[in-house]
């Protein structure tokens, strides 16, 4: 996609300052070169532009870069033709990343404010345009764990920068791949990216997982219910033996097949005699609440015969003691009948009826006293006491309660006998019962399972119509095979990657065969002389790995740049090479003065960066950040030069942090 950079600005920290804004222009379609000495902000162009378009973190160098600088702001084009400067303030708070950022879209070329600008947009509203920008999909991907997160915008500009870290890594090809994150998630997507699959066939992909998923789980119910029913098969003809003996069934099974004894079956669970099971059932249910009862009312009558009985025997107690009471007073009476003779036979004169003296002189009083005793033992002695006719009649309607509760006493235990020999009957009625529910719950359940296992039934139907929307989605799938186009589509990039290695300070074999892709490494392979593809890990010398980044650098904005018209390019149209010359210039020298074969190997460099660009008729953008000379890349064409950071010219304005 078209998105090159026109310029990065930073605006001061301090107020009152020149200049008020440091503004750094590029040319769009050309290879753009800022050279300049060690320490003088070269490294730091590409954290702020990584930086300003949504970083998480900032890597922008501390101290003075960062100190001195209030926002910093990156203006890019688009497809579009619109001018977008996006800023950010400079980390405050303890390094920490800022959420404050500022979005200006004008339709021409603008010159930057010269005011610091004013937040209006959050970080997650930046990170929202730039990827509607770019028309990266809302979709996730489940080819792994770190897949399930979105593609971004984000992934995206780590395939644009070339730090001095990764730009001679044997290991890493990609900015930020140390992050296993960042790796994880670029390899799940980068098929994606570079147009092997769609947005449709990462779909499909999912609805396969799932239809697969769904189709496992419906075939383990069935193999389930299938070794159920198989266990069944064996039980079904003895359901029909005890069937037979409980009179639900008649007639012979013999050479019936398994669906015949499954519909027979079904028929015998639809038969009305459960109904009469039932009510057999409910009937043995009410006789046996009244059997309780007449137990219950045994135990009743039992306690009133032994109260009774217990009465009766304090009642006869009472009434002995009454009539021993009555003749012990008449015993008393005659013995005292004596002396009432005595006193009808006493003289006058006082003789003594028994000797005939006369010396009892108080022979005649004394009789008195007996003959008093007498009336009074005789007055108690006539009389009938009261107890004994009450202790009659009480005596007597007790026994008569008596009698009835020892004849129903009588006729309980009679009908308690009876029941005790019917007892075994009444058990073989209730196990009667409980085996008839019992066969026709089993007969129900195979003839359920056999239903729910039958071609036409809805489970085998689902499963059906699963089967069938996974073979149409696997078709589609294979009739549109991501992995050929993807293995297409590198060995067309490898090609190119080649074609530029031919041109670059390479050893001759890595220049015989297209360089190959590791997707699950994000790293560039060489054939060797053993005719064997290797990983730049297993490769010799810094030369040999900064002129294959370089090369696949290329190779791959070139092959965005040629996608069909109506074709999605994800990749932004630039890249950044941050001192590609390392490896051969260690240290900044004196007025440009380099070994000759050092000196061709680093102009190769900015040829072969250059033609690519030209190739692609300006389509994409290089900003290489250099500490060597004009001498050496100057008369390349296709080179423009942007700025010289030397003689105390530096990124940072030294009016902004130098107090003398």
């Amino acid at each position: 996609m078209y998105f090159q950079i026109e310029n990065i600005v930073i605006w001061p920290s301090k107020a009152d300052v020149k200049p008020l804004k440091r503004v750094v222009w590029f040319e769009p379609g050309v290879v753009n070169v800022i050279t300049g000495e060690s320490r003088t902000g070269k490294s730091a162009v590409i954290p702020i532009i990584d930086y300003c378009l949504g970083s998480s973190k900032c890597a922008i160098p501390i101290d003075v870069i960062r100190k001195s600088a209030s926002w910093y702001g990156v203006t890019v084009v688009s497809d579009k033709g619109e001018h977008i400067l996006v800023a950010r303030k400079s980390p405050q708070d303890k390094g920490k990343a800022s959420g404050e950022m500022s979005l200006t879209i004008r339709s021409e070329r603008f010159d930057p404010p010269d005011e610091p600008p004013e937040k209006n947009k959050a970080l997650q509203e930046v990170k929202d345009f730039f990827d509607n920008l770019f028309a990266v999909p809302y979709i996730e991907h489940d080819d792994s764990g770190w897949g399930n997160k979105r593609l971004g915008f984000r992934d995206l500009t780590h395939m644009s920068f070339q730090s001095q870290d990764i730009i001679a890594n044997q290991n890493i090809l990609f900015y930020k791949m140390h992050e296993t994150e960042y790796r994880m998630r670029l390899a799940t997507w980068f098929r994606f990216v570079v147009g092997a699959e769609t947005q449709e066939y990462i779909s499909r992909t999912r609805d396969k997982e799932e239809l697969s998923k769904q189709l496992r789980a419906l075939e383990a119910q069935i193999k389930a219910a299938t070794a159920a029913m198989d266990k069944r098969r064996g039980e079904l003809a003895a359901q029909f033996t005890i069937a037979k003996e409980l009179g639900l069934y008649e007639g012979s099974v013999e050479g019936m097949s398994f669906d015949e004894l499954v519909s027979a079956a079904d028929r015998i669970t639809m038969r009305e005699d459960s109904v009469g099971v039932e009510q057999k059932l409910e009937s043995i249910f009410h006789a046996d609440k009244e059997i309780q009862a007449k137990r219950d009312r045994l135990l009743e009558v039992g306690r009133d015969i032994a109260a009774i009985r217990g009465r009766l025997n304090e009642l006869e107690e009472l009434r002995k003691a009454a009539l021993l009471t009555g003749g012990i007073l008449r015993r008393r009476k005659e013995r005292l009948e004596i002396a009432e003779w005595m006193a009808k036979n006493t003289s006058p004169d006082g003789r003594c009826p028994i000797c005939g003296g006369d010396g009892h002189r108080f022979a005649a009083v004394e009789f008195d006293k007996m003959l008093a005793a007498l009336r009074r033992h005789e007055e108690a002695a006539a009389i009938d006491p009261s107890s004994v006719v009450a202790c009659d009649k009480v005596k007597r309607r007790q026994e008569e309660a008596l009698n009835e509760l020892l004849e129903e006493q009588n006729s309980l235990r009679n009908y308690f006998a009876e029941l005790e020999r019917e007892k075994e009957e009444a058990r073989r009625g209730r196990d009667f019962v409980k085996r008839v529910f019992a066969l026709i719950s089993e007969m129900r359940s195979t003839v359920k399972l056999a239903v729910e296992l039958d071609s036409s039934s809805e489970l085998m139907q689902k499963r059906d119509e699963l089967k069938a929307r996974l073979e149409e989605t696997e078709r589609w799938l294979k009739e549109n095979d991501a992995q050929a186009r993807f293995m297409s589509i590198m060995e067309d990039i490898g090609r190119r990657a080649q074609a530029r290695l031919s041109t670059l300070d390479v050893e001759e074999q890595y220049k015989s065969a297209p360089m190959e892709f590791d997707q699950q490494y994000l790293n560039v392979k060489v054939r060797g002389e053993d005719g064997q593809y290797h990983l730049l890990s297993e490769v010799g010398s810094a030369s040999n790995w900064v002129s294959c980044h370089i090369a696949y650098m290329c190779a791959l904005q070139e092959y965005f740049c040629a996608r069909n018209a109506g074709e999605t390019s994800f990749l932004p149209s630039f890249a950044v090479f941050d001192q590609p010359s390392q490896v051969y210039f260690p240290e900044m020298k004196a007025k440009d003065s380099y070994d000759e074969i050092d000196t061709e190997a680093v102009r190769k460099m900015f040829r072969t960066i250059a033609a690519s660009v030209l190739a692609c008729g300006g389509s994409w953008q290089a900003i290489v950040l250099e500490h060597a000379g004009e001498s050496i890349w100057g008369q390349v064409e296709g080179v423009h030069k942007v700025d010289e950071w030397r003689n105390g010219i530096k990124l940072i304005p030294r009016e902004w942090y130098d107090e003398h």
